[in-house]
């Protein structure tokens, strides 16, 4: 391989050493480049980006090899960082190529690897690891500390262009897509690297020696918002707060360095082995992964908290605690689905360190139907913890829209009820995707014939003038 003015290119016998493949190996930037040859060409790659060029490629017996020049001539070497070289006796596929990018290689578990250089060792010979053809340093080349994001793990590839959750096997991680929206309409890699990165991303990495990166092949860099990702397989999880303390943090997929952004989430669901970070995490596009676990648990030991109805048809919010030491206030948070929450009071901490206090405040306006609320407690250096959820309903559904009976019988009638008066609209897709039909619900109440549709699974999206519901439904 060469490189002209950034761009990767080639040398064979039989083949075009001018030839543009329109790959561009950044300057300053880690990139996994690789060559692949066989009869009918060579391809080449830049992170997992492939480009060939046809030809009646020969075979080749080498007799000497080196590693960052061209015949050992004094104008034709490259200047720059390897981290490790691989010789195959065999053409890789694309495939293996993405999910090889992040991984450290195995000698013993792929026999075609017949040349493997890692420049480890603290001096002497460069050991070839897979073979006997040990190398040695020359014209002033150095041992350096790598930062690559490479590591030992394992990887998963999946093609993503629907919504739902996707599990990618053995990597520990489930992203979920949301039902209608924006997709990756592509490849995705997701590698599980099992050391810490050569920066770290916070004082307490969780767990240590291991983070992740998602490598996107699609054609659609940014996308609709994940509704969640998953971590499992953790250990030293604590679930006090929810996993509130525990900050999600990303960097690009080929970053290296102090880069690290800043929280990115918080996790909304913990296990003892498991984060979810879900709600807001304000993922569109793929990167590295971390968890950095925040200050220590909030210093409020919430004893009790409570949602009634009063004869006014107003919520009562009450809480007490334990003890408050430090705390600074309360946030009470409310919403009209039980995931999307927004601050609507706040009330300062009494800041009783030994006998703790009794709180209450009435939402006058809460929503019709179900409302749900809980607590932000917050200490004064800005830590926070949550509450567990409640929810009370006052004179409506159970939900905004609902849709009946599911699955659907012989009927075939599905009805559509909601709390709003207004003429609604609701469109069905199958399973696939695809758009199958649209029906009118006057005032917001009404019954959508569904013998024409075979049976299956289906989804839908009922939309008002200030409003949108997403589910899906059965028909047996």
């Amino acid at each position: 391989m060469n490189f002209r003015e950034g761009k990767l290119a080639y040398h064979w016998p039989g083949g075009a050493w001018w030839w543009n493949s329109g790959l561009v190996v950044d300057e300053d930037e880690w990139s996994y480049v690789a060559m692949v040859v066989n009869p009918s060409g060579v391809t080449l790659y830049v992170n997992g980006i492939g480009a060939t060029h046809s030809f009646s490629a020969q075979m080749v017996d080498f007799g000497t090899m080196k590693l960052g020049s061209y015949k050992g001539w004094s104008g034709r070497n490259f200047y720059g960082e390897m981290d490790e070289v691989c010789i195959y006796n065999r053409a890789l596929s694309q495939a293996e190529i993405r999910e090889l990018m992040h991984l450290t290689k195995v000698p013993a578990a792929d026999l075609s690897l017949i040349h493997y250089y890692q420049f480890n060792r603290a001096s002497g010979i460069v050991t070839d690891r897979s073979g006997i053809l040990h190398a040695t340093l020359a014209s002033g080349a150095v041992r350096t500390i790598s930062t690559a994001p490479v590591g030992g793990g394992t990887s998963h590839r999946m093609t993503v262009n629907t919504g739902g959750p996707k599990d990618f096997t053995g990597t520990d991680v489930t992203l979920e897509f949301p039902v209608f929206g924006t997709y990756p309409n592509g490849e995705l890699v997701v590698s599980r690297l099992n050391v810490n990165p050569d920066h770290p991303v916070g004082p307490q990495p969780t767990p240590q020696q291991r983070y992740w990166i998602v490598n996107n092949y699609g054609s659609n860099a940014n996308f609709s918002e994940l509704e969640s990702i998953r971590f499992d397989n953790l250990f030293g999880i604590t679930t006090t707060n929810g996993g509130s303390e525990y900050k999600l943090h990303k960097r690009a997929s080929t970053a290296h360095g102090n880069t690290w952004s800043g929280e990115l989430d918080f996790a909304d669901q913990a296990t003892s082995t498991s984060l979810t970070f879900g709600d807001g995490n304000s993922i569109t596009s793929f990167s590295q992964f971390d968890i950095n676990r925040g200050s220590p648990i909030l210093p409020v030991e919430l004893t009790d908290f409570q949602v009634k109805k009063t004869t006014n048809k107003t919520a009562l919010i009450t809480w007490s605690t334990a003890a408050e030491i430090n705390a600074s206030h309360f946030e009470v948070h409310r919403s009209k689905d039980g995931t999307s929450f927004e601050a609507f009071a706040l009330v300062e901490a009494k800041g009783n360190e030994h006998q703790g206090a009794a709180y209450q405040l009435e939402d006058k306006k809460p929503f019709q139907g179900t409302t749900y609320y809980k607590l932000k407690m917050v200490d004064m250096d800005g830590t926070f913890a949550w509450s567990p959820v409640r929810s009370i309903m006052i004179h409506g559904l159970p939900s905004n829209v609902i849709v009946y009976p599911n699955p659907l019988g012989k009927s075939r009638l599905l009805h559509v009820q909601s709390i709003f008066s207004e003429d609604l609209k609701m469109e069905l897709f199958d399973a696939s995707g695809k758009f199958v039909g649209s029906r009118e619900i006057p005032a917001g109440n009404g019954q959508v014939d569904c013998t024409n549709l075979a049976q299956g699974v289906y989804f839908y999206r009922v939309t008002g003038e200030t409003f949108m519901k997403n589910g899906h439904f059965v028909i047996n």
